[in-house]
């Protein structure tokens, strides 16, 4: 029993559990601090510092990586290719889950066309610049600008703008002026209880300091309702995003200061260089100090040319200068690219390009691991994050203009995330689920990039054209396999009962 104990049993309690405590964290390898982890730290922070403390280092560090390192870039268009496609494809739906109404249909089909605020994309290019954006910033603003209309307007009043995260004016703060007031932390306004209610936007790009200086570093206040922030939620409460290849940016650095030094070993080695040695006291000028010059003069020579024969003084030697190789700058890179891939979110073979190592099984295995991956980015950060608040925002303003009597419920498909490496077996998986109902045609359409409606249509335009000209094909759906019409053979199927 200690003095302790005696003086104050309480406290004594309190530090007889806390280092019980402490010696249970201590079971974990994790929660030690050995001489050789030393230089590892491990700040405790919060989610929202972590996403947005040094992000702006972060950002330029992963856009020059991305614009002059061929590795990085391949990994970003996987990225992207994998995620978007050609195109989160929009469906307007029923509430019972048919068809949208014709009228509907088409009013949605020209918004796609021409919902971009700047002019240059469709819906689904914004797609692609949206996940562009968010996979190099970590994040990216999608504006919805409502535009005038009226009584005859054929469009949609609404424009979609793309925006990078540096738009956010990160230095506008303001604390509440009382308990149930709102406050603001970096650009990002909050009520009270905490929840995100709008984002203090610069006018201009910030960093284009030629446009911004115009606008006297004013920002305006956007509610969340008007933009949306597409990034992925790594953390409870975290609310901005983190590029994807901030694990990255280490290694293919370092990689590129590999290769640069084996660059100037090969460099060396392509140099023939010599030493002449010569005998002590014999009164000649030291290595380096005289210029090329004729064998009259007596003095060394500095460079050596092809086909050049030299005489050397007697007692004269002469010793090359061999620098060491490094055989194993493959094993090296390869291991280095591995860790760069799996901090990118892709497989090593996406980054390098480099197939040699895999088979056929073996890449279909690394593929669905990266599908699924991939698949959870579409649906919960594109699909919930994009997709679905522009069609609700669409279906608002086109109900608004007159063009559309019911609001539709909007369906969003997204594109397989890897192309098949063996389409005839996954058109056999298809016509099996078909079969089974484990797959409706419509969503089968929709995977291909079609609504199901305009893929009947068009099967329809292009069988009527067929006929017309007289021509036949084995993929008519009127027919099977053998030529004969699938109502003929039903009938036969049917009387041999």
């Amino acid at each position: 029993m200690g003095w302790l104990d005696q003086i104050a049993p309480q406290w004594a309690l309190r530090r007889a559990l806390a280092q019980q405590a402490l010696k249970q964290v201590r079971n974990y390898d994790a929660a030690q601090r050995p001489r050789k982890w030393a230089s590892w730290r491990r700040p405790q922070i919060g989610p929202a510092d972590s996403a947005q403390l040094g992000a702006e280092t972060l950002r330029a560090s992963v856009r020059d990586l991305l614009r002059n390192n061929g590795y990085a870039q391949r990994a970003h268009r996987t990225l992207v290719r994998a995620t978007v496609g050609h195109g989160i494809l929009g469906s307007p739906m029923t509430p019972a889950g048919k068809a949208a109404p014709t009228t509907t249909r088409d009013a949605w089909a020209r918004w796609v066309d021409e919902c971009d605020f700047d002019g240059h994309h469709d819906l689904y290019g914004l797609q692609m610049l949206t996940a562009r954006t968010a996979y190099e910033s970590g994040e990216a603003l999608v504006r919805f600008r409502r535009q005038s209309f009226g009584a005859n307007t054929a469009l949609t009043p609404l424009s979609l703008q793309v925006l990078e995260p540096d738009y956010i004016d990160t230095g506008k703060m303001a604390t509440p002026v009382s308990a149930s007031a709102n406050w603001i932390d970096r650009g990002i306004e909050y009520t009270a209880e905490g929840r995100k209610v709008a984002l203090w936007l610069h006018q201009v790009h910030p960093l284009d300091l030629s446009r911004y200086l115009k606008n006297r570093f004013e920002s305006v206040r956007v509610p969340i309702g008007e933009v949306q922030q597409v990034y992925d939620m790594l953390r409870p409460g975290q609310d901005r995003g983190v590029s994807i290849f901030a694990g990255a940016v280490a290694p293919l650095r370092d990689l590129g200061d590999y290769f640069e030094a084996e660059l100037m070993r090969k460099r060396i080695e392509a140099c023939l260089s010599v030493f002449v040695t010569a005998p002590e006291g014999d009164g000649g000028l030291a290595l380096g100090l005289a210029d090329g010059t004729d064998e009259a003069s007596g003095a060394a020579i500095r460079k050596l040319a092809p086909g050049m024969v030299h005489r050397l003084n007697p007692g004269e030697s002469v010793t090359s200068v061999t620098p060491t190789s490094s055989p194993e700058i493959k094993q090296f890179a390869d291991q280095i690219l591995l860790l760069a891939a799996a901090a990118g979110g892709v497989m090593f073979e996406h980054m390098t390009g480099n197939f040699e190592k895999v088979n056929y099984s073996s890449y279909r295995v690394g593929s669905h691991d990266f599908a699924g991956w991939v698949e959870q980015q579409q649906w919960h950060v594109f699909v919930q994050r994009m997709c679905r608040p522009v069609g609700t925002r669409w279906a608002e303003a086109a109900q608004a203009a007159g063009l559309i009597q019911r609001v539709p419920v909007m369906r969003w498909t997204p594109p397989p995330a890897v192309t098949s490496p063996d389409p005839v077996k996954d058109a056999q998986a298809h016509q099996a689920n078909l079969r089974m109902g484990g797959m409706a045609p419509s969503e089968l359409a929709e995977k291909m990039g079609w609504t199901y409606a305009e893929l009947l249509d068009r099967i329809e335009a292009d069988l009527k054209l067929a006929d017309e000209k007289g021509i036949a094909f084995d993929g008519d759906p009127r027919k099977n396999l053998k030529g004969q019409s699938n109502d003929a053979g039903n009938d036969a199927g049917a009387a041999g009962a």
